[in-house]
């Protein structure tokens, strides 16, 4: 079954990183992304600012996740369905991608007041096993 997020082979999305509470980290960031989101689309264009001579200044994007939005809703609409197909035998990749400091880690890994995209995809993958009736083994790799 081909969910929505699954139509294409590659989805490209992006998360704009949390607020900082350095104020100098704040002030050369407010001004350096806007988003343009078209009417009746979930596809959206970002642009961005004050780039070198010769850089692309705008992608687009299938879908755009804003500051407040939590990994867990991006595990809901993002993570799920490739963790299905994965059950189904097919591959899946999640890549986080972004210059120094842009938030990768804290997606990925989480903190301790939220868990990040590993652990909520853990936990989903384990899930999904248990209902199915899959049995999972610890094992090492060499």
């Amino acid at each position: 079954m081909e969910t929505k997020s699954m139509s294409k082979a590659v989805r490209v999305v992006a998360r704009v990183k949390p607020s900082s509470s350095d104020p100098a980290v704040e002030a050369s960031s407010a001004s350096s992304v806007s988003v343009h989101k078209r009417d009746q689309s979930e596809t959206v264009s970002i642009s961005f600012g004050a780039q070198f001579a010769g850089s692309k200044d705008s992608c687009e994007l299938d879908h755009f996740y804003e500051e407040d939005e939590a990994a867990s809703s991006i595990l809901a609409k993002e993570i799920k369905p490739l963790i299905s197909s994965v059950f189904e035998g097919k591959d899946a990749n999640v890549i986080a991608h972004g210059g120094r400091c842009s938030g990768k880690t804290l997606l990925i890994q989480g903190s301790e007041w939220e868990p990040g995209l590993v652990i909520l995809s853990m936990a989903e993958m384990l899930s999904m096993a248990e209902e199915r009736g899959d049995s999972v083994h610890k094992g090492r790799f060499n």
